[in-house]
């Protein structure tokens, strides 16, 4: 089935992009044994892994109040900010990827219709504004009583200022305050921000690893239709 999909994949490869780089992807969790074996059998090798990490809120030891940078401030979220945050979230990932590759970031547009959502509420998030300009988010959702860290991003002139993990600490006590036993996230092991390092010293622990497999699509033309 496996080798099958990829005849296929060749062959609209080789229709809708022909003579442009590809590659196969799939993906196999940590606990997939069987399916990793099929595919490192198959040549696919893990890329880079997405983390899903767990804190428990009965584990966390009491911290100081988190301090914002000087000039920044935080302020209760309206509609017309949401546009705003999705173009700051923009800017923390621009050029963050070698290449674009492994790029998955919405446009600001698609983010803030994302975050239009009715699963979303604004009075979670945590949005720090210098002046009129949105410098960093830490944006959480619950849903059916599950609570989940959505984004955490600072714009680049701005971060090892500790204002992450100023908004992260922000957030989290928002959710604790909600009654909630634990929240969960996920982020990239090989983020350049290193954000697993900072969210594994708040207290998350990995609970899961998500690798990323690829395998260089070869034998591409039109003549394979």
């Amino acid at each position: 089935m496996l080798r099958r999909a990829e005849d296929h994949i060749r062959k609209l490869a080789a229709a809708e992009h022909p003579g442009e780089k590809a590659e196969f992807a799939a993906n196999a969790s940590s606990t997939e044994k069987k399916a990793t074996e099929l595919l490192l059998h198959e040549g696919y090798r893990a890329a880079y892994a997405v983390l899903e990490m767990r804190l428990d809120f009965s584990t966390l030891a009491g911290a100081p109040a988190p301090t914002l940078p000087l000039g920044v401030r935080l302020r209760p979220v309206s509609p017309e900010h949401i546009m705003p945050i999705a173009r700051c979230v923009g800017d923390a990932y621009r050029g963050e990827y070698e290449a674009g590759r492994y790029d998955s970031s919405s446009t600001p547009e698609e983010f803030s219709a994302e975050l239009r959502e009715p699963k979303h509420d604004p009075t979670l998030w945590k949005v720090a504004w210098e002046g009129d300009h949105v410098v960093g988010q830490v944006l959480s959702v619950v849903e059916r009583g599950r609570a989940e860290v959505f984004e955490v991003s600072v714009r680049p002139g701005w971060r090892r200022r500790g204002l992450g993990r100023a908004l992260l600490a922000l957030a989290l006590q928002e959710i604790r305050a909600r009654g909630l036993a634990e929240i969960r996230l996920h982020t990239r092991d090989d983020f350049p921000t290193r954000a697993k390092d900072l969210y594994a010293e708040v207290g998350f622990r990995v609970l899961k690893e998500f690798p990323r497999y690829r395998k260089p699509l070869q034998g591409v033309s039109r003549r394979t239709r």
